[in-house]
């Protein structure tokens, strides 16, 4: 009962409370090598080299009491 009323209580702040919203996007980009990608015993061992694109965001709001 509670997880529904939070949002409405939420959503219906007067307007009257000025509040500063700040949007940070951010970009991450990152490489890895990993010399040993399947765990396997040494003899058949693979490498490879992992890139991974990591998208995220913050949403602060800054508001009097």
């Amino acid at each position: 009962m509670v997880a529904a009323v939070l949002p409405a209580i939420v959503s219906f702040t007067p307007i009257s409370q000025a509040a500063e919203w700040e949007f940070s996007p951010t970009l991450e980009f990152r490489t890895t090598y990993v010399d040993n990608v399947f765990l396997s015993p040494e003899d058949t061992a693979q490498s490879e080299i992992i890139y991974e694109l990591v998208p995220r965001f913050t949403l602060d709001r800054e508001a009097s009491r």
